[in-house]
């Protein structure tokens, strides 16, 4: 039964009142008496009720239907005409007429409520809905607002999750029912693999210990070694004795390599290779690495061709050690698979924007080749062509796989194009921005070429170390330049050396008896007048939170052991360029 009242639109008018009455063939009229921006205001509210995706419904105190939107008709299968008048429970099949007033009562005192039902279409079609319901009492006349959801494929997707459920609680109790059955033997196997998970973890942390462990203590007399017989070389040696000091240096470089390499598996294992980012200059990269592996060429008598050097050499910004760690591997690799012929080296530079250039090297081999199906597993870990190729030529095959994640690092790329008795060729691609900045910076010394290129007389260095050998190594180095250094055997004896005099520079090793090196620089940076003193850590620690320790604690620069003479006169060049005097010819 209709109350001969329209209900209130958006803002809550009547046509008595002045607002737009609800159907749409009454908007205009009234709006036309209205100013132009409220109708425009006005239309927008009908129009989006109008226009709604969901049903909307205004309903009278009586249980009739005032108004309805034209989602309503369409969800419901009826005409606008027809719905006017109706009553609630003519679509809701749940809805008992009965307990109307008690509905009524209910959303008067609360305001507003929410509930779910089911809604029938004309044709008799059933669907569920979610319905919100608000009660509103304007210009005297009282309303129910409903909004209306259909939430056929909600209630759809919770019936299949339901059945999912039962069907999954069938499974796991049929599954329970099995594993009683079993119940000694699932314990039995819960209990070994939990001493295989124990297992697994201590050896974890026993690898990890052992290769720091290894890092130092191999590295400690290597450094001995290295040292010893660079103080050789500086001695009156005869050709032969020079021979064989030479071969024991080059033992010891060896030896560090693989020692380099494992630890760089270590690293790549727990993500903790990293790379920097300082000047770079490629063709004195590409000259360290045709020293490196030229012995090798000669020896099986092929050809290795780098390019030459430009006149303009344009520096970068990279990571010079791992550029020249990937060429090794790949040069060695050429001429390790190469019988006749040789391996050629190129370098290639495209612009990539106004500071970047994409720098591509390749090395090119006339050797046994790579079947095209190996191409895809050359660059994992342990990884060669075939098992033959491992008898015949030797390798662990993981230097590739250090390759890649090294380029990775770097944001670049690798490859390779080859077939089978064609030979072979590896490339690299890397991004590297230009150094600009060293490039205009003239006024660094000349590069060290020997040991004793320079003399550092009037230096003050403390030496800060508790091993003899170590401590003979350094202060042999040290005299070959012309600095007397004075010797601390641990931390505590360098703090209280550097509270009572002064020195120009602190070489530090880090793990010592008494006072390591690290709480050492933290007491010595806090010394009056030591704030900027440099402080280098020499240590045998090459894993990869070594040099983060060594700067939080406030030493200034890193060298790992083993060191050659020249690293070490290049570091006083570095820091106490102020007493550098270049020696004559």
């Amino acid at each position: 039964m209709k109350t001969g009242r329209e209900p209130p639109t958006a803002r809550g008018g009547t046509p008595n009142s002045g607002g737009v009455a609800a159907h749409p063939g009454s908007v205009k009229e009234t709006v036309h008496r209205r100013a132009p921006a409220v109708f425009s205001n006005l239309e927008l509210c009908q129009l989006s009720v109008e226009m709604a995706a969901d049903e909307v419904f205004w309903m009278r105190p009586d249980s009739t239907i005032a108004y309805v939107n034209q989602s309503a008709c369409d969800k419901l299968r009826y005409t606008r005409e027809e719905l006017i008048g109706m009553h609630v429970w003519d679509w809701d099949p749940l809805f008992d007429p009965k307990v109307w007033d008690g509905f009524l009562a209910e959303i008067r005192s609360k305001g507003s409520i929410f509930f779910g039902t089911h809604h029938r279409t004309k044709d008799g079609k059933v669907f569920p809905v979610e319905i919100k319901g608000h009660h509103f009492e304007l210009d005297g006349e009282e309303y129910i607002f409903a909004y209306v959801s259909d939430i056929s494929e909600q209630k759809e997707k919770q019936d299949a999750l339901k059945r999912y459920r039962e069907n999954l609680e069938t499974l796991v109790h049929e599954r329970t029912l099995a594993l009683e059955k079993e119940k000694e033997k699932a314990e039995e196997v819960a209990r070994e693999l939990e001493q295989s998970r124990q297992e697994a973890v201590g050896l974890a942390r026993v690898k990890a210990q052992f290769l720091a462990n290894m890092s130092h203590e191999i590295r400690t007399p290597m450094n001995g070694v290295m040292g010893m017989a660079n103080a050789l070389l500086q001695t009156g040696l005869s050709t032969e004795q020079l021979e064989q000091v030479q071969a024991i240096l080059d033992c010891t470089q060896s030896l560090k390599s693989i020692i380099d390499d494992v630890l760089d598996l270590s690293k790549i294992e727990s993500g903790k290779l990293s790379v920097e980012a300082i000047s770079v200059d490629l063709w004195d990269c590409l000259a360290q690495v045709k020293n490196a592996t030229g012995q090798m060429a000669v020896d099986k008598g092929l050809a290795l061709e780098f390019p030459p050097r430009p006149p303009q050499v344009q520096p970068y910004l990279g990571d010079p050690h791992r550029i020249q760690q990937i060429l090794i591997n790949l040069v060695g690799n050429a001429i390790k698979f190469t019988e006749h012929g040789g391996v050629y080296v190129d370098v290639r530079f495209t612009p990539l924007d106004a500071t970047t250039d994409n720098v591509e090297i390749s090395v090119r081999d006339t050797g046994i080749g790579i079947d095209p199906d190996m191409h895809e597993t050359l660059f994992e870990r342990f990884t060669q062509s075939d098992s033959s190729t491992t008898r015949r030529f030797g390798g662990s095959g993981l230097g590739l796989s250090i390759c890649k994640q090294l380029v990775k690092l770097m944001h670049g790329e690798i490859g390779v194009r080859s077939d089978v008795d064609t030979g072979a060729e590896f490339w690299f691609r890397l991004p590297l921005a230009r150094d600009t900045a060293c490039a205009l910076n003239k006024a660094e010394p000349e590069p060290i070429t020997r040991f004793r290129d320079y003399s550092f007389a009037g230096a003050r260095v403390l030496l800060v170390e508790d091993n003899d050998v170590n401590q003979k190594v350094a202060t042999v180095a040290l005299r070959h330049v012309d600095v007397l250094a004075d010797v601390a055997a641990n931390g505590l004896e360098a703090v209280q050396m550097c509270s009572a005099g002064t020195y120009d520079l602190v070489l530090m090793d880090c793990h010592m008896p008494v006072l390591d090196g690290y709480a050492a620089a933290q007491q010595i940076r806090a010394l009056p007048g030591w704030e900027t003193v440099p402080i280098v850590a020499l240590t045998a620690n090459a894993m990869a939170d070594e040099r983060y320790r060594c700067e939080n604690a406030g030493m200034t620069d890193f060298m790992s052991k083993p060191f050659d003479f020249k690293d070490l006169a290049a570091l006083l060049l570095h820091h106490l360029p102020q007493f550098a005097r270049r020696r004559a010819e």
